[in-house]
């Protein structure tokens, strides 16, 4: 185990040596901006690791691992030990590889963690983050982030940004994001009012019709730009268009304050009634949006009731998305509303259509307007990047890429950027030691540097530090 893990020719560790100090731009993240502000020392391997990763979870889970070590009242280090068994079976899962990684660059250790080195890296972990080097701050600090965004519901307080922002000396830039997936009412009427009384407190509007609903949501999107966010986030199982008239939206939006659930036909009209307004609404602020399409998402009903949603009973969706999708873009770009988005696919099936949905809507001036996003969830392994970034370069121009998000809770998850360059370092050095790629070093390197750092700020509009 060493810094050249996973670079598998010599070609591949001298481009990745040249582009290694990139900083990280993670536009897309889970982290807590109340872990930032506060930057309370974790309390053992467990804290910073496993109490809030869903993957290893899921892991445990299909090893047969009993529920209460994974979410439940069991020590840390019996949970600690628990995923150290699980970890000596996890060989080709991107999760050995996050493993060994983040334990490397982190902790410095060498080791694969299982049952016979659980307790050494538990004790050594430990005595480590007993250090101030090892806070929430300074986990960022060591992991070269320069910008950061969080996942922020519009009844979200942003207090914790504020606090962010008086933090003398921390000069890492940290973000909301605009996530209103709430407002979509995925969960029932029931949860939907539930989450329309914390909106009407943040907001101070007595909301009891539509266009107050509106006015709310569009006050909050005000207020997150103030905090700095340029980026709107919605998960959505698929877009089938249909053009949604206030009337309709009026008519949908009573029901739901009555509390009666929306049919399956009235949920896709209030879909695409709400996500036409946010992108009109990130359109006058030149923020881009970002579409995470076709996860079917907390399929557990025991889970969902005894531990609560995205506890990692989620899986795949098998849906059609390509005509909905140009529909969408279309009526945007009809009312001349569209500006620079992103589409994720969680299905590998829809990784061409949705490649080549990016090249359909362009503009003067602009690289890469709609692009087809980085590899998420459970595409995010070794194949998986490989194959996203293949479809990405053979459909589109590889160089507009705009880089790795680590879609991650966890302060060590930063090591997935390195392990994404190095993939993509792997790919160009194979195709320039075969005669596939002819340029200059100078010429690959620049493109490198665009695709892991560069494009980023030209995309999102942001300003170097």
């Amino acid at each position: 185990m060493n810094e050249n893990y996973l670079l598998d020719n010599e070609k591949s560790i001298e481009l990745f040596q040249q582009i290694k100090n990139n900083p990280i731009i993670d536009y897309h993240s889970h982290i807590s901006a109340k872990k930032i502000a506060e930057n309370t020392p974790f309390l053992n391997i467990t804290d910073i690791w496993l109490k809030e990763d869903h993957y290893k979870w899921r892991a445990m889970r299909l090893d047969g691992v009993h529920e209460d070590l994974c979410t439940g009242n069991a020590s840390d280090y019996a949970k600690f030990n628990a995923w150290a068994r699980t970890s000596s079976k996890i060989f080709r899962n991107p999760l050995y590889h996050w493993n060994k990684i983040e334990l490397f660059k982190y902790f410095n250790i060498k080791k694969d963690l299982n049952h016979e080195t659980c307790d050494e890296i538990w004790n050594h972990t430990n005595e480590l983050l007993l250090e101030s080097n090892f806070r929430p701050q300074e986990l960022l600090i060591k992991s070269n982030v320069e910008i950061l965004c969080t996942t922020d519901d519009p009844a979200d307080s942003l207090e914790f940004h504020e606090e962010i922002k008086k933090i003398q000396n921390f000069e890492i830039k940290i973000y909301p994001t605009f996530r209103p997936d709430s407002a979509f009412a995925f969960n029932g009427a029931n949860k939907f009012n539930d989450w329309l009384a914390n909106l009407r407190k943040i907001t101070n509007i007595d909301i009891n019709n539509l266009k107050n609903f509106l006015e709310a949501l569009k006050k909050r999107h005000d207020e997150f730009n103030a905090m700095g966010c340029r980026l709107s986030d919605h998960g959505l199982n698929y877009i089938k268009f249909v053009e949604c008239s206030d009337v309709q939206a009026n008519n949908i939006f009573s029901k739901l304050l009555s509390y009666n659930d929306l049919d399956q036909d009235q949920i896709n009209l209030w879909n695409n009634y709400l996500l036409i307004k946010f992108c009109e609404w990130n359109y006058d602020k030149k923020w881009v949006t970002m579409l995470h399409i076709g996860a079917l998402r907390n399929n557990n009903d025991k889970i969902n009731a005894s531990i609560g949603m995205d506890s990692g009973c989620d899986s795949i969706g098998d849906y059609s998305h390509a005509n909905g999708i140009n529909k969408f873009l279309n009526e945007l770009n009809n009312r001349n509303k569209l500006y620079k988005i992103i589409l994720f696919n969680s299905n590998p099936k829809d990784s061409y259509p949705f490649a080549t949905i990016a090249g359909n809507f362009f503009e003067n001036g602009i690289r890469g307007k709609i692009q087809y996003g980085p590899p998420w969830w459970f595409l995010d392994s070794i194949n998986g990047i490989k194959d996203q970034f293949n479809i990405y370069s053979n459909t589109g121009i590889a160089e507009n890429y705009v880089g790795m998000v680590t879609d991650s809770r966890s302060f060590l998850s930063f090591t997935r950027h390195d392990f994404f360059r190095k993939i993509i370092c792997n790919i160009y050095s194979k195709d320039m030691n075969q005669g596939l790629i002819t340029a200059s070093n100078e010429s690959i390197v620049n493109s490198l540097n665009m695709i892991f750092y560069k494009n980023a700020f030209e995309y999102f509009n942001w300003e170097h530090k």
